[in-house]
């Protein structure tokens, strides 16, 4: 039997080991880039898309980046309930060269880590041209939004709230508002979708969900043991305590899969079925638990955030079909 003070140092060897894994994890994946790494993101991007499948994609990746810088747009901002300035781009689809304002506006909703440049490039003015507007938003402590943490949904979604609100205002009754997220993004579309009322109190007429997960902890969990190979349990209950008195949310209430069980608006869930970030599974979940109007796409081959590269008419289509019936 090892002696009590070598015991003890083993002990306090793990404690430091997962406190200091928790702490890393925390700042990697919650605390907003500096401003240095924040430059060089689209960078990162392309370099990573070169060495994937989806190389050839990138000159189509590039002209809808350069769509909507080009496409005429307005700078719109709003405050969250916590004094954080949210920005976002408003591009309001003029129809036939008139002042009259489309009857529809889809809200775009980037990852983690990422942008509406890089997560809609393709799909933005594809939606445009059906005849929407588009708001791409800046998520706090991404783009320029304020805010130093990055909350996985939980305060997230109370931000997708007050732009439907303001959409709301702006546009008045009978417009429709509907809630586009990949990612993270998807996953906080859903969350705002089911806490704010669905149709009727906030107004969001359908969500689409592209390769969303089923609650922050479940997501994590993975990461550490897929991504990172550490314990996930005893990570996660000190990154659980960082996030709630450093970042000021809860990893616990961030459950998507009991948020789809109440949503009323029509939703659909699109994933890749080679998808090693967030699993396929985790749609096929809140696909069965959502209990609205609901329609399924899984994309064969595609990796995370990649189905609309992998497969882009089958995508664009199933789109165009949803929208449609809204």
């Amino acid at each position: 039997m090892l002696p009590l003070y070598i015991a003890a140092g083993v002990f306090l060897l793990f404690f430091c080991f997962i406190f200091v894994s928790a702490m890393r994890f925390f700042m990697v994946a919650c605390r907003r880039e500096s401003q240095k790494t924040a430059e060089k993101a689209d960078e990162r991007y392309f370099e990573a898309l070169e060495k994937s499948n989806y190389a050839a994609r990138i000159p189509d990746m590039k002209a809808g980046r350069a769509w909507l810088t080009s496409t005429p747009h307005e700078n719109v901002y709003v405050n969250a309930t916590d004094g954080v300035t949210l920005r976002a781009r408003l591009y309001e689809n003029k129809s036939s060269g008139t002042n009259e304002a489309a009857t529809a506006t889809v809200v775009l909703i980037h990852g983690h880590r990422s942008s509406g440049d890089s997560d809609f490039a393709l799909t933005s003015k594809f939606i445009f041209n059906l005849g929407y507007n588009l708001l791409i938003i800046d998520q706090r402590a991404h783009g320029k939004s304020e805010g130093r943490y990055i909350t996985f949904g939980a305060l997230e979604s109370d931000d997708v709230a007050i732009w439907v609100r303001y959409l709301a205002e702006k546009y008045g009754a009978g417009h429709k508002l509907i809630l586009y997220g990949v990612s993270m993004g998807a996953s906080t579309a859903l969350l705002t979708a089911a806490r704010y009322g669905g149709v009727g109190s906030s107004g969001v007429s359908g969500v689409i969900a592209d390769c969303g997960y089923v609650s922050a902890l479940d997501e994590f969990a993975y990461l550490l043991r897929t991504k990172y190979h550490l314990p996930a349990r005893p990570v996660l209950a000190f990154a659980g305590i960082l996030c709630r008195i450093v970042g000021g949310f809860n990893l616990a209430n961030i459950n998507v899969t009991d948020a789809v069980s109440v949503i009323k608006c029509p939703v659909l869930f699109i994933h890749g079925d080679s998808d090693r970030y967030i699993p396929v599974d985790y749609t096929l979940d809140n696909y069965e638990a959502c209990s609205s109007q609901k329609d399924l796409l899984i994309v064969n081959g595609a990796g995370h955030a990649t189905s609309v590269l992998a497969d882009t008419p089958v995508y664009f289509a199933k789109l165009k079909e949803f929208l449609a019936e809204l």
